[in-house]
């Protein structure tokens, strides 16, 4: 800054009026960058004030969401009771059938009619860990496009991917229509 000024100086032949009016700037200059600085600070603060909050309020409503819900006024019940276990059963073939993904939907949808019924507690939550993941995701770990994560690497995702490898939709364009047929995802 020092070298700017004296040779701003030298070139307009002006001192006093040009260093105080640089230094002006210059102390303007750091106050701003001191009030700047402490305000990133507090920001920063904030910021992270509110990523904590944010995280927490995140995770709530992950457990809400994958909490089962197993208490239904007796108008949703109708004629025949169903008891927890049934309607995680329910929603367990509902999610596997709603993945937004035709393909995903029919692969997933199927398995889960034919299989869902005799699964265990603890491969329910297997399964429920599966369906948990992105659809594209379930896609390429059911299909050994990829690797699952460790947590995933069960043996019910082994059952899974022997299953879709034996080609239960059919190894024709007139097959696969016959499926989508079948599950009504026409």
């Amino acid at each position: 800054m020092a070298i700017f000024i004296r040779t701003l100086r030298s070139s307009l032949g002006q001192s006093d009026s040009i260093s105080k009016f640089a230094l002006e700037r210059r102390v303007t200059w750091d106050h701003s960058r001191r009030t700047f600085a402490q305000f990133r600070d507090s920001v920063r603060l904030d910021d992270e004030d509110l990523m904590a909050r944010a995280a927490a309020r995140d995770k709530k409503i992950r457990e809400e969401h994958l909490r089962l819900n197993t208490t239904f006024s007796d108008s949703s019940q109708g004629a025949t009771r169903v008891g927890a276990d049934g309607i995680r059963r329910k929603r367990l073939v509902y999610r596997s059938k709603q993945r937004g993904w035709l393909e995903v939907d029919l692969l997933m949808g199927t398995w889960a009619e034919e299989h869902v019924h005799s699964l265990c507690e603890e491969e329910m939550d297997q399964y429920e860990d599966i369906l948990n993941q992105e659809t594209i995701d379930i896609f390429n770990f059911v299909t050994g496009k990829e690797e699952p994560p460790l947590e995933l690497r069960t043996p019910l995702l082994e059952r899974l991917r022997e299953w879709a490898a034996s080609k239960p939709l059919g190894k024709t364009p007139a097959d696969y229509a016959k499926a989508k047929e079948k599950a009504n995802m026409t």
